[in-house]
C-alpha cells in the first residue's frame, strides 16, 4: 500500500510539473504583448489540425491572420512551443533579406551523424551552408537548363501521349494529377540521374511507389516529432524519412555513379555536374547571354557571412543533396501543374490567349519546340506565377533566430532559438497585397508591373531562395505549352468546389480529386 501510495505520489508531482509548465509557456506572448490566440493546455493552437477538422498550415493559419489586419507581429503555440508570426512586409523583408544574419537558419538541425542525408543545401548553415550554395550555382544557371531542355521536351511529348490514350478511352473526367507526377518523377530521373525511369509508360513501378512515400503520412508525422521535439529525435534516431526510401534512391544515385565512372559517359545532368564537382571543387559557370537576368536570384548571399568555409565534396555529401533535389522535385510539380490546369479551365479567355501565344512564339522559331519557344511567351510565366499565387504549395516559411534581435518599431524582441514564421500563402491571399485575391489574374505579374520585395514568395527569398526556382517553372512551362496545343482544357461537373487542401499534408495537395475535360484541338 505504501509503494502504492508513494508511486500516486510520484505521478501526482509530475502531472503537476507538467501542467505548471505547459500554463507557463501559454503566458509566453501574453507577457510579450504580443496579439495571440488563447492556447489550450499541452496541445497549443494544433488540436484542430491534429485532428484533421481544418488544414493548420491554410485554413486556420489564413484566419489567424485576417482576425489581427493592423498586427505587424503575431503569436500563436504550436503544442507547446511559442511560435511568432511576422505578417508586416517590411519586417517579412527584414527577416528574409535585409536582417538575414539574425535568421540565416531553418527550424530543422538534425544530427548529421545518425541522418547524414540531412546533411544538404536545405538544412545547412553558416559559412558551410554559404560555401555549398556557391559550389552549386552553375548546377541550375539558365545555360546549364538549356542544356537540359531537350530532355525535358521529350518528356512532354510522352507525357501529351499518354493523355492522349486517357482521351481516347475515357474522353472525359480524367484525373490529370497522376500523369503529371508521373511526368515530374520522370523529368527528375533523367535531368537528375540520366535514367529512363518510365513512370509515365508505367505510374505503378517501383519508382513512382517509392515516390508517393516521400511525401506520405508517415513523412508528416517524422516531421511533426523532428519539428516539436528535437532533442527526442535525435536521441532515439527519428528521421523525417524512412530508411527504406532513402536507402532506394540514394541507391539508384550510387550505381548511376559507377556507371557513369565505368563508362565514362557523358551527359547534361545532376550526376555529371556533381562527378565534375568531386574531381575539380567546383564547376565552371555557364552563362546564357539571352537569359543572364534571370539567373540573379542564385548570386543572393548574405555579406554578413564573412568568407566561406572549406568543404570536401564527399560521395556522402553528394548523395544528401540528390536525395534533397529527388524530395523536393516529386509531388510539387504535378500539384503546380494541376492547380494551373483548373486556373486555366475556369478562364477560358486566359487559355485562349495563352495558347494564342504559344503559338505565335512557336511560329517565329519555325514550328520547333526549342528553349526559345518558352522563354519568349511572357504570358506563360505569367499565368504561372499567378496560380502559384492562388494556390501556395508551401504555405509558410520557418526560419530560427540565430542572434538576438528587436523588430524595428515594435517592442518585441527574440531571442536564439525562437522560431519565425513567415505566412506566405495569407500574404499571397492579403486583399491589400493583391486586389481580388480569389481571382486568376495574369496580368498582376506582367513584366512593366513591380511588386514589392517579399510579396511573392512560393520559392522563398533572399539568400536562401530556392536555388532550382527556375528548373521548377521550365519542367512546367513544357509541359502545360505542349498540353494546351493539342487540348482545350475544361473542368468536369465532377470537381469539387471550392478546392480545398488536405487537412494534414504539409506542402499543398488538393483534398479532393480534380478531374478535367480534354477536347483535342483539330
Amino acid at each position: 500500500m505504501e509503494v502504492l501510495t508513494a508511486l500516486l505520489a510520484i505521478l501526482a508531482s509530475i502531472l503537476g510539473y507538467l501542467i505548471y509548465r505547459g500554463r507557463k509557456v501559454n503566458k509566453y506572448w501574453e507577457e510579450r504583448g504580443v496579439p495571440h490566440e488563447t492556447p489550450g493546455l499541452f496541445f497549443g493552437n494544433s488540436w484542430s489540425g491534429l485532428t484533421g477538422q481544418e488544414s493548420m498550415l491554410f485554413d486556420w493559419k489564413n484566419n489567424l491572420y485576417k482576425k489581427y489586419p493592423n498586427a505587424p507581429l503575431l503569436g500563436y503555440y504550436d503544442l507547446m512551443r511559442p511560435i511568432l508570426v511576422v505578417k508586416d512586409i517590411d519586417l517579412v523583408q527584414q527577416v528574409l533579406i535585409k536582417d538575414f544574419k539574425h535568421f540565416s537558419k531553418r527550424v530543422l538541425e538534425p544530427d548529421e551523424v545518425k541522418f547524414p542525408y540531412l546533411e544538404n543545401l536545405f538544412v545547412m548553415a553558416g559559412k558551410r551552408w554559404k560555401s555549398m550554395r556557391n559550389k552549386m550555382i552553375p548546377v541550375f544557371t539558365t545555360g546549364k537548363l538549356r542544356q537540359m531542355y531537350g530532355q525535358m521536351s521529350e518528356l512532354g511529348d510522352s507525357l501529351v501521349r499518354q493523355i492522349e490514350s486517357q482521351v481516347e478511352e475515357k474522353k472525359c473526367s480524367l484525373e490529370l494529377k497522376r500523369s503529371f507526377d508521373c511526368y515530374s518523377m520522370d523529368i527528375i530521373g533523367s535531368t537528375a540521374f540520366g535514367l529512363d525511369i518510365g513512370s509515365i509508360r508505367d505510374g505503378d513501378n517501383e519508382f513512382a511507389r517509392m515516390g508517393k512515400k516521400v511525401f506520405d503520412w508517415v513523412f508528416n508525422l517524422r516531421f511533426l516529432v523532428n519539428n516539436n521535439f528535437p532533442q527526442f529525435s535525435k536521441k532515439f534516431g527519428i528521421g523525417m524519412t524512412r530508411p527504406s526510401v532513402f536507402k532506394y534512391f540514394t541507391g539508384i544515385v550510387e550505381q548511376a555513379f559507377e556507371h557513369r565512372r565505368r563508362t565514362g559517359g557523358q551527359r547534361n545532368d545532376f550526376v555529371n555536374l556533381m562527378l565534375q564537382l568531386k574531381e575539380k571543387g567546383h564547376l565552371d559557370l555557364v552563362k546564357d547571354e539571352a537569359d543572364e537576368g534571370s539567373d540573379d536570384y542564385l548570386t543572393m548571399t548574405d555579406d554578413s557571412i564573412v568568407g566561406s568555409k572549406a568543404i570536401e565534396i564527399t560521395e556522402p555529401l553528394i548523395l544528401a543533396n540528390a536525395f534533397l533535389f529527388i524530395m523536393a522535385g516529386f509531388d510539387t510539380a504535378g500539384t503546380l501543374l494541376t492547380m494551373l490546369c483548373l486556373d486555366l479551365s475556369q478562364n477560358i479567355s486566359v487559355q485562349n490567349k495563352l495558347r494564342e501565344d504559344i503559338r505565335k512564339t512557336l511560329s517565329a522559331n519555325k514550328g520547333v519546340f526549342c528553349y526559345e519557344v518558352i522563354r519568349d511567351t511572357p504570358y506563360l510565366e505569367m499565368c504561372i506565377k499567378e496560380s502559384m499565387r492562388l494556390h501556395t504549395l508551401i504555405p509558410v516559411l520557418f526560419r530560427l533566430c540565430t542572434k538576438e534581435y528587436t523588430f524595428p518599431g515594435t517592442n518585441v524582441t527574440v531571442k536564439p532559438g525562437d522560431t519565425i514564421e513567415i505566412p506566405t500563402h495569407s500574404i499571397h491571399m492579403d486583399p491589400e497585397i493583391y486586389p481580388d485575391p480569389e481571382c486568376f489574374k495574369p496580368e498582376r505579374f506582367a513584366p512593366d508591373v513591380s511588386h514589392q520585395n517579399c510579396t511573392w514568395l512560393p520559392f522563398g527569398e533572399g539568400p536562401r531562395i530556392c536555388i532550382a526556382m527556375r528548373f521548377v517553372i521550365t519542367e512546367v512551362k513544357c509541359a502545360i505549352a505542349k498540353v494546351l496545343l493539342k487540348y482545350e482544357i475544361a473542368l468536369n461537373p465532377k470537381t469539387e468546389l471550392p478546392i480545398r487542401a488536405s487537412p494534414r499534408s504539409l506542402i499543398f495537395k488538393p483534398k479532393r480529386p480534380v478531374y478535367f475535360d480534354l477536347k483535342k484541338i483539330s
